[in-house]
């Protein structure tokens, strides 16, 4: 406190410097929720442009590899047991 500001005009200085410190918060925040949202809708159209490799596939096809893979297991474990 300076010796020639009274205590009232060292506490208004002070609430001065709250508020702009408050009004500086809220702009930031402002604009974090503005990135914030922005990122949320590129994540969102990244989402909708992706499909996983099976969507595509039809039912049978799905069953065709499901057996395929199901036979490939098989011949690994037969080969694991046969070198054990």
């Amino acid at each position: 406190m300076d010796v020639e500001q009274s205590p009232y005009q060292y506490t208004q200085e002070l609430l001065d410097q709250l508020s702009r410190e408050i009004h500086s918060l809220k702009e930031e925040k402002k604009e974090l929720e503005k990135q914030n949202a922005d990122l949320k809708e590129k994540v969102r159209k990244l989402q909708e442009g992706q499909t996983d490799m099976f969507s595509s596939l039809t039912e049978k096809e799905r069953l065709a590899y499901r057996h395929r893979i199901q036979q490939l297991i098989s011949k690994i474990d037969k080969h694991l047991n046969h070198s054990s």
